[in-house]
């Protein structure tokens, strides 16, 4: 797919407003923006090159910039100490004459049970780079907290922001992918429509194999699968997962069935 496409973005965008709360409410002390976001057509300017993170913050931008209750939103604040950046903040704006700091995340977990006895625990990125427990500590302990350090209150005086006043809210979205062999599992905490798909290993892609696939760019992993790609059947998919092991990269795939049904997965490669 084209990245500059216009109705691939608009995918994107919508994909991404869909994603649900990985949590409602509050969760370790942090408290989602219960705000919907129903703009339905995305016309604004992106920059193709940033990273999947980085992307998103551009779809909140537009939508807080066309809504009229959002007024003096500042984003991406670079925050030094003697030159020395010490962290970003996402954005800060007014709503209805109200200051806050709102923090965003967009995630995809695979839900390994092995990792502990907690749900929060179970979720981990799936190239066993990163987890949830570690976002949600660093968010409570390091990127909150940045709003009221003194080396940001000097350029938050300068656009009259007054943290003291400040409602901090984190936008917490995710998509999570159980084990294959365990798809009625259900959380009593996060957000069970968070569950989008499952996660394999090589050894058992055999189970797959009357099925068609697609592995899509990192940016598609917003949107749903769709018929109009190239499909391959089982044997050039395995290849291409066998290139995808070697790298130590777990790739996003869509598979379609016999009956035309979709699907989302990862493969792991650890």
């Amino acid at each position: 797919m084209n990245d500059h496409n216009n109705r691939n973005i608009q995918e994107r965008f919508i994909g991404f407003l869909k994603m649900p709360f990985l949590w409602n409410g509050e969760l370790n002390g942090l408290t989602q923006f219960d705000y919907s976001f129903d703009n339905q057509q995305f016309d604004g300017v992106l920059n193709p090159k940033l990273r999947l993170g980085k992307y998103v913050e551009q779809f909140i931008s537009f939508c807080l910039q066309r809504d009229s209750e959002f007024s003096d939103i500042e984003e991406n604040i670079q925050i030094q100490d003697e030159k020395i950046t010490i962290g970003e903040i996402d954005f800060v704006f007014k709503k209805s004459a109200i200051p806050y700091h709102l923090e965003l995340s967009c995630k995809f977990y695979i839900v390994d049970f092995t990792r502990g006895n907690e749900e929060i625990e179970f979720c981990v990125g799936p190239n066993n780079s990163d987890s949830l427990a570690a976002k949600l500590n660093r968010l409570q302990h390091h990127q909150l907290p940045l709003l009221h350090k003194d080396t940001t209150r000097s350029y938050l005086e300068k656009i009259n922001f007054n943290p003291s006043k400040a409602i901090q809210r984190v936008l917490f979205k995710c998509q999570l992918f159980l084990p294959y062999d365990q798809l009625e599992f259900r959380f009593k905490e996060l957000n069970n429509e968070c569950i989008y798909g499952f996660f394999i290993r090589p050894k058992s892609l055999t189970k797959l194999k009357d099925c068609k696939f697609y592995i899509p760019q990192k940016k598609d992993w917003l949107i749903a699968p769709h018929t109009h790609v190239s499909w391959m059947n089982f044997d050039a998919f395995r290849k291409e997962i066998q290139a995808c092991m070697q790298r130590k990269n777990s790739p996003m795939c869509w598979l379609k069935t016999k009956t035309g049904a979709f699907k989302k997965f990862f493969v792991l490669w650890w």
